[in-house]
């Protein structure tokens, strides 16, 4: 079992490293995400930004990058895309 795991939770850094709609998709059934409620562009961009914004914090782990994000987007439906509005007017 724990064999298993350790290949899927592999698997899942993998996927999120190269996120992509049906990527950001699989993990989001992982977490049990409501994509009518979470934006999934906001989604795949927030996952995409917490794993290789902060690898300090989830130190490699898909699924932590991907909670982080989903915390983020409970907080604002469009917090990436603030986020990135943000960062070009401070360029």
């Amino acid at each position: 079992m724990k064999k298993k795991f350790k290949e899927f939770k592999r698997a899942l850094n993998e996927e999120l490293a190269k996120i992509d709609e049906s990527s950001a998709l699989h993990i989001g059934r992982v977490l049990g995400v409501d994509f009518n409620e979470i934006p999934l562009e906001e989604f795949v961009k927030g996952c995409a930004v917490e794993f290789e914004e902060h690898p300090d914090v989830h130190k490699g782990n898909a699924i932590v990058a991907a909670q982080i994000a989903l915390a983020h987007l409970r907080e604002g439906k469009n917090y990436y895309q603030l986020l990135e509005e943000m960062e070009k007017k401070l360029k």
